[in-house]
């Protein structure tokens, strides 16, 4: 008997749990590398994101697009760095994930330090997360075909200005990311829930008869 109510609690527990799932799609980026002279910029760059590898599970459905931004510098000369990364030029993508929430493009990010980077000024910090920063999230199901399941969408243009200094095998890096939200439609089909609900309230009063007779 224990056994089996046991198998009810879990059901209930299967049927009231909401079922979802993400999985983060690195679009690629544009790097700097400074082997020498180290160059101290980046030049302007489209990233262009490949989604066609992520294939939707049957009976599950998109619930949101989520942009990722991260800017970094490594190997600085041991003085105070500091470089300027500018994203602009990124067409519908800005209405698409809500970017006038943070501001409107061009968009900047200042990273500094001395060797390495350990200060950012980034627009939406993405769960704390230095140097990454959230442009925005789609919640519009009519625009996610235009960036799930296509070889090719830009989905930034990115450079870097006032930039100094780097050592000559020191790098510039940005990069986008773009994570999707997606949760299955009908974790159990109503008439098995009604079903599940039925057999925890029944193994719940064989529990409080069983009590009774105890006593």
């Amino acid at each position: 008997m224990k056994k089996v109510l046991v198998l009810f609690a879990g059901g209930l527990l299967l049927a009231g749990a909401a079922l979802a799932n993400q999985v983060t799609i690195d679009c690629g980026g544009a790097t700097s590398t400074g082997s020498p002279p180290a160059n101290d910029s980046l030049a302007p760059t489209n990233i262009n994101c490949n989604t066609s590898s992520f294939v939707l599970p049957g009976g599950w459905q998109i619930t949101d697009l989520i942009l990722l931004y991260q800017d970094d510098y490594s190997s600085g000369l041991p003085v105070s760095n500091s470089f300027t990364f500018q994203w602009s030029s990124v067409g519908t993508v800005g209405a698409d994930f809500n970017v006038n929430s943070a501001g409107a493009f061009p968009l900047f990010e200042t990273v500094s330090g001395n060797s390495g980077s350990n200060s950012y000024n980034p627009i939406g910090l993405y769960l704390g997360e230095p140097g990454i920063w959230e442009l925005g999230k789609d919640t519009t199901a009519s625009t996610f075909g235009t960036y799930v399941d296509v070889a090719s969408v830009l989905v930034g243009n990115v450079g870097s200005s006032g930039g100094c200094c780097l050592a000559n095998n020191g790098s510039l890096t940005a990069e986008a990311y773009l994570l999707i939200d997606y949760s299955i439609i009908n974790p159990i089909p109503e008439p098995m829930t009604m079903l599940l609900a039925g057999a925890g309230l029944l193994g719940l009063g064989l529990v409080a008869s069983k009590r009774r007779k105890k006593a």
